[in-house]
């Protein structure tokens, strides 16, 4: 094991990889090999946040190369992306692997403000071992009092195993912890039991945690039991809360019990307090076995407890038996407000389009719409728009919501969600508001009429602008977009103005963004503007002479003509005249 320990008010740690080598620096002194791991991380003057920039991706080849917390107030990674748009990735070559940053174990609290920024592990050969998660290992945040511990931005490719998360392992927030959880994702496949694609099963143990989850996804395919696209089994256990927002998955479903969102038994507990909360969520994945539901997989809300899906939606097609297009098999004590489904659902008593077992579409809760329960299937826009909130002015043209937007011209197409994903206008994609982190998700300049604005920091990717001042982008001809690269033009016959555009950039998944844009009139040089004397009193062959110079303005140029005038005779001399450019 080694300790690194420095003062985070002056102070910066520098890690890379240097051949076979790990290696770290603090500001700009000499690099030291690190021989023993895991690492320690300690900061001497916690009043100040202690960043930890790792400069070269690294490979991490044996289970005990990974971090501890030392202290509190510590940042691993840096809040801004490399050159090239990209972040920092560490590549897992272990045969099993407990997770990159450990903040708390079972016996012990975590420290507070402890930040995880632009970091992803990949792997094409490692395992998790039970409970932990690719990013942070289980018991991450517990007993963290303050909401000041955030991972933003990172992501994980690796199959997610027995109890395992893909950003957190399980136990999490427990013993009265505090955790958020923005913008990151899982590739790998939710294989093994109670798992969930962001954060692991029991989100705590004892106490009143809070654990919130907002823009992320899973692309993996939840096939293990009691599993969930975003959290694992017994998510917002016993009395803790879990609010996830702005969330999605799309694999299938196959895993008995499980949820697009949410595992099994979330919400359950022994009292009233705490709870389960989908706001604003989606999953597009097919329901193919017994129990599972869209958002929610069985048992939601168990004995005393809460589990509500608030404006979310599922596509996926309703086929396992006991299955619910919002919530599974068990489901008393949940809530469903604003939801929709269009997947078409099995004959049957137990399959059905918002909750399994009844053919209601408000069951519980209110403003809910099947289509499966309306002798339907396939996405309505019509029926969408009148169900689901911050909804899109339109379900066949480009137009943009508060929380929904359509982002396609063919009609019936499912929305996607509003302000997603950071600006790709800036490498500077971590905002510090003094209380709180979020990801930046706008960008602000300012072109001449006829000009173009920057272009994308990112590669890859494809470019369209949904809205312009809350309009469709056709009402203003005069902006445009290039699709391979961002940059938004104005035409010479543009009007001055601020205006708001929203972004949509695309590399499955999507981001969409704002940018603001100020189109305003370059001031034009007049010609002739005027003349100067340069020297006065110019004493020639002893006739008293006065040199003028006198410059005109025209075409990108200044062309200026010296004369010398003669008092006696009263007449103008051209004595040289050139042209240069401005």
């Amino acid at each position: 094991m080694s300790t690194i320990s420095t003062n985070g008010q002056n102070n910066i740690i520098y890690i890379e990889q240097s051949g076979s080598n790990i290696r770290y620096k603090i500001n700009n002194g000499s690099y030291t090999t690190i021989t023993s791991f895991p690492i320690t991380i300690n900061n001497t003057n916690t009043a100040y946040n202690l960043k930890i920039y790792f400069t070269t991706n690294i490979t991490f080849d044996t289970s005990s190369k990974y971090f501890i917390c030392g202290s509190d107030n510590l940042q691993f990674g840096k809040e801004f992306l490399e050159d090239n748009g990209d972040i920092i990735t560490f590549n897992i070559t272990s045969g099993s692997y407990s997770g990159l940053i450990q903040n708390g174990t079972s016996t012990t609290n975590g420290f507070e403000k402890i930040k995880i920024f632009n970091i992803g592990v990949e792997t094409a050969s490692s395992s998790l071992t039970s409970s932990d998660g690719w990013i942070c290992q289980q018991y991450f945040s517990k007993g963290v009092l303050s909401n000041y511990n955030f991972i933003i931005n990172c992501y994980s490719t690796g199959n997610i195993n027995t109890q395992c998360g893909g950003i957190v392992g399980a136990n999490c927030i427990d013993n009265n912890g505090i955790l958020n959880i923005i913008s990151c994702y899982s590739e790998g496949e939710i294989s093994s039991g109670s798992s969930g694609g962001i954060c692991g099963a029991f989100s705590q143990v004892s106490g009143s945690g809070i654990l919130n989850i907002e823009k992320c996804y899973s692309k993996g395919n939840i096939v293990g039991s009691f599993t969930g696209g975003i959290c694992g089994r017994y998510a917002g256990y016993n009395g803790n809360t879990v609010n996830v927002s702005n969330c999605y998955s799309t694999g299938t479903l196959s895993g008995a019990s499980s949820g697009g969102i949410f595992g099994a038994n979330a919400g359950d507990s022994s009292n009233a307090s705490g709870g389960a909360f989908a706001n604003n969520c989606y999953s597009t994945g097919n329901l193919t076995n017994g129990s599972e539901g869209g958002i929610f997989g069985n048992f939601a809300g168990n004995n005393f407890g809460t589990a509500t899906a608030t404006n979310c939606y599922s596509l996926g097609n309703i086929t396992g038996t006991n299955t619910g297009g919002i919530f599974g098999n068990n489901n008393n004590n949940s809530m469903a407000y604003n939801c929709y489904t269009s997947g078409t659902a099995n004959s049957g008593s137990t399959t059905n389009g918002i909750y399994s077992g009844s053919s209601s579409d408000n069951l519980r809760g209110s403003g809910n719409y099947s289509e499966a329960n309306n002798s339907s299937s396939g996405w309505n826009s019509s029926n969408a728009l009148t169900t689901l909130t911050g909804v899109p002015s339109s379900g066949t043209e480009l137009s943009v919501g508060t929380i929904w937007s359509n982002t396609s011209t063919t009609i019936n197409t499912p929305f996607e969600l509003t302000q997603v994903g950071s600006t790709p206008y800036s490498l500077n994609n971590i905002i510090d508001s003094g209380s709180s982190y979020y990801l930046n998700n706008n960008f602000s300049q300012s072109i001449f009429i006829g000009k173009k604005s920057k272009s994308s920091v990112l590669s890859g990717y494809s470019f369209s602008i949904l809205s312009i001042n809350n309009d469709n982008p056709n009402s203003y001809p005069f902006i445009s977009i290039n699709s391979s690269n961002g940059v938004i033009s104005s035409s010479t016959n543009s009007i001055i103005g601020n205006y708001s555009l929203i972004i949509r950039n695309y590399k499955n998944p999507y981001s969409i963004t704002s940018f603001e844009i100020t189109l305003k009139q370059k001031n034009k040089r007049k010609k002739n503007i005027g003349r100067k004397v340069i020297k006065q009193k110019i004493f020639c062959n002893k006739k008293k002479t006065k040199t003028f110079v006198v410059t005109f303005y025209a075409n990108k140029t200044k062309k200026v003509q010296i004369y010398e005038k003669n008092d006696i005779s009263d007449c103008y001399k051209l004595i040289s005249s050139k042209r240069v450019k401005i």
